[in-house]
Protein backbone atom coordinates (compact mmCIF):
# COMPACT_ATOMS: atom_id res chain seq x y z
CA UNK A 1 0.00 0.00 0.00
CA UNK A 2 1.08 3.40 -0.66
CA UNK A 3 1.20 6.26 1.32
CA UNK A 4 0.95 9.84 0.25
CA UNK A 5 2.10 13.37 1.28
CA UNK A 6 0.07 16.68 1.48
CA UNK A 7 2.14 19.90 1.81
CA UNK A 8 0.52 23.55 2.21
CA UNK A 9 1.23 26.29 0.06
CA UNK A 10 3.72 28.60 0.98
CA UNK A 11 2.18 31.72 1.00
CA UNK A 12 4.94 33.99 1.75
CA UNK A 13 5.45 33.51 -2.30
CA UNK A 14 3.98 35.44 -4.73
CA UNK A 15 1.01 34.44 -5.86
CA UNK A 16 2.17 33.68 -9.83
CA UNK A 17 4.68 31.38 -7.63
CA UNK A 18 2.12 29.46 -6.08
CA UNK A 19 0.75 26.57 -7.55
CA UNK A 20 -2.80 27.11 -8.53
CA UNK A 21 -4.35 23.51 -8.43
CA UNK A 22 -8.18 22.54 -9.01
CA UNK A 23 -8.44 23.25 -4.77
CA UNK A 24 -7.51 24.02 -1.56
CA UNK A 25 -3.79 25.62 -0.55
CA UNK A 26 -2.41 22.26 -0.53
CA UNK A 27 -0.26 19.94 -2.96
CA UNK A 28 0.32 16.38 -3.33
CA UNK A 29 2.78 13.71 -3.36
CA UNK A 30 2.74 10.30 -3.96
CA UNK A 31 5.48 8.12 -2.23
CA UNK A 32 6.95 5.92 -4.32
CA UNK A 33 5.95 1.73 -4.35
CA UNK A 34 8.46 -0.42 -2.20
CA UNK A 35 8.50 -3.66 -2.54
CA UNK A 36 9.21 -6.52 -5.67
CA UNK A 37 5.88 -7.65 -6.21
CA UNK A 38 4.29 -3.87 -6.83
CA UNK A 39 4.56 -3.43 -10.33
CA UNK A 40 1.88 -0.91 -10.93
CA UNK A 41 1.54 1.62 -8.97
CA UNK A 42 -1.79 3.43 -8.71
CA UNK A 43 -2.54 7.00 -9.68
CA UNK A 44 -3.55 10.19 -7.77
CA UNK A 45 -6.28 13.30 -8.61
CA UNK A 46 -8.92 14.74 -7.12
CA UNK A 47 -12.48 14.30 -6.50
CA UNK A 48 -15.14 16.46 -8.75
CA UNK A 49 -16.66 18.97 -7.04
CA UNK A 50 -20.12 16.72 -6.38
CA UNK A 51 -17.48 13.57 -5.91
CA UNK A 52 -18.77 11.75 -8.63
CA UNK A 53 -15.63 11.00 -10.35
CA UNK A 54 -11.71 11.25 -10.24
CA UNK A 55 -10.90 14.08 -13.29
CA UNK A 56 -8.66 16.75 -12.19
CA UNK A 57 -4.77 16.45 -11.57
CA UNK A 58 -4.97 12.90 -13.89
CA UNK A 59 -4.78 11.69 -17.60
CA UNK A 60 -7.93 9.44 -16.52
CA UNK A 61 -11.54 10.03 -15.57
CA UNK A 62 -13.18 7.50 -13.61
CA UNK A 63 -16.19 7.27 -12.12
CA UNK A 64 -15.92 7.02 -8.05
CA UNK A 65 -18.27 5.53 -5.11
CA UNK A 66 -17.51 5.50 -1.65
CA UNK A 67 -17.13 2.08 -0.10
CA UNK A 68 -20.03 3.19 2.62
CA UNK A 69 -22.30 3.35 -0.19
CA UNK A 70 -21.23 -0.09 -1.99
CA UNK A 71 -21.41 -2.23 1.32
CA UNK A 72 -22.14 -1.47 5.22
CA UNK A 73 -19.57 0.01 7.18
CA UNK A 74 -20.13 1.52 10.97
CA UNK A 75 -18.73 4.74 9.98
CA UNK A 76 -18.45 7.74 7.43
CA UNK A 77 -14.61 7.74 7.35
CA UNK A 78 -11.39 7.69 9.69
CA UNK A 79 -9.79 10.74 11.28
CA UNK A 80 -6.67 11.46 9.98
CA UNK A 81 -5.74 14.42 12.71
CA UNK A 82 -5.74 14.01 16.39
CA UNK A 83 -8.27 17.15 16.71
CA UNK A 84 -10.77 14.47 14.68
CA UNK A 85 -11.48 17.11 11.94
CA UNK A 86 -10.05 15.73 9.29
CA UNK A 87 -11.71 12.55 7.21
CA UNK A 88 -10.16 10.10 5.16
CA UNK A 89 -12.47 7.88 3.48
CA UNK A 90 -12.48 5.04 1.20
CA UNK A 91 -13.14 5.44 -2.51
CA UNK A 92 -13.89 2.93 -5.57
CA UNK A 93 -13.25 3.68 -9.22
CA UNK A 94 -15.11 1.80 -11.91
CA UNK A 95 -12.84 1.22 -14.85
CA UNK A 96 -14.47 1.45 -18.21
CA UNK A 97 -16.34 -1.69 -19.89
CA UNK A 98 -16.66 -3.95 -17.14
CA UNK A 99 -13.23 -3.92 -16.54
CA UNK A 100 -12.90 -4.27 -12.71
CA UNK A 101 -12.54 -2.00 -9.79
CA UNK A 102 -9.83 0.31 -8.22
CA UNK A 103 -9.58 0.62 -4.52
CA UNK A 104 -8.59 3.82 -3.26
CA UNK A 105 -9.23 6.38 -0.49
CA UNK A 106 -9.67 10.25 -0.26
CA UNK A 107 -10.12 13.74 1.72
CA UNK A 108 -13.40 14.28 0.22
CA UNK A 109 -14.73 16.50 -2.70
CA UNK A 110 -12.49 18.53 -4.32
CA UNK A 111 -10.11 16.70 -2.59
CA UNK A 112 -6.50 14.61 -2.68
CA UNK A 113 -7.70 11.38 -3.91
CA UNK A 114 -5.04 8.07 -4.18
CA UNK A 115 -5.91 4.79 -5.96
CA UNK A 116 -3.77 1.80 -5.62
CA UNK A 117 -2.75 -0.29 -8.75
CA UNK A 118 -4.71 -3.24 -8.33
CA UNK A 119 -7.77 -4.21 -10.36
CA UNK A 120 -10.67 -5.76 -8.11
CA UNK A 121 -13.03 -8.19 -9.45
CA UNK A 122 -15.78 -7.46 -7.64
CA UNK A 123 -16.97 -3.58 -6.63
CA UNK A 124 -17.44 -5.30 -2.85
CA UNK A 125 -14.13 -6.94 -2.54
CA UNK A 126 -12.51 -3.29 -4.19
CA UNK A 127 -14.84 -1.51 -1.13
CA UNK A 128 -13.36 -3.41 1.30
CA UNK A 129 -10.17 -2.63 0.42
CA UNK A 130 -10.63 0.62 -0.01
CA UNK A 131 -11.91 1.15 3.35
CA UNK A 132 -8.67 -0.51 4.78
CA UNK A 133 -6.41 1.69 3.02
CA UNK A 134 -8.17 4.83 4.14
CA UNK A 135 -7.84 3.33 7.47
CA UNK A 136 -3.93 2.89 7.34
CA UNK A 137 -3.40 5.92 5.63
CA UNK A 138 -5.15 7.71 8.22
CA UNK A 139 -3.28 6.13 10.62
CA UNK A 140 0.16 7.04 8.72
CA UNK A 141 -1.34 10.81 8.85
CA UNK A 142 -1.91 11.27 12.72
CA UNK A 143 1.37 9.38 13.35
CA UNK A 144 2.86 11.87 10.89
CA UNK A 145 1.33 14.58 12.57
CA UNK A 146 1.99 13.35 16.33
CA UNK A 147 5.63 13.59 15.75
CA UNK A 148 5.75 16.74 13.62
CA UNK A 149 4.04 18.62 16.49
CA UNK A 150 6.83 16.99 18.91
CA UNK A 151 9.31 18.46 16.23
CA UNK A 152 8.09 21.58 16.42
CA UNK A 153 7.63 21.90 20.19
CA UNK A 154 11.17 20.30 20.99
CA UNK A 155 12.67 23.29 18.32
CA UNK A 156 10.47 25.85 19.97
CA UNK A 157 11.57 24.80 23.68
CA UNK A 158 15.02 25.15 22.18
CA UNK A 159 14.57 28.67 20.76
CA UNK A 160 13.39 29.43 23.66
CA UNK A 161 16.36 28.37 26.08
Amino acid sequence: METGTVKLWDYAKPIKARHAGPCGPYTFARQPLRGAGDRCKGFTGYLSSDGSEVNEGTMVRLRVEKASDIISLRHSGWYCDEECHGIMYGVVAILPRSRGFLAGWSLGEGMATSFDGFVWDTIEDAARAADEEARVAADREREFQVEENRRLDAEELYERD
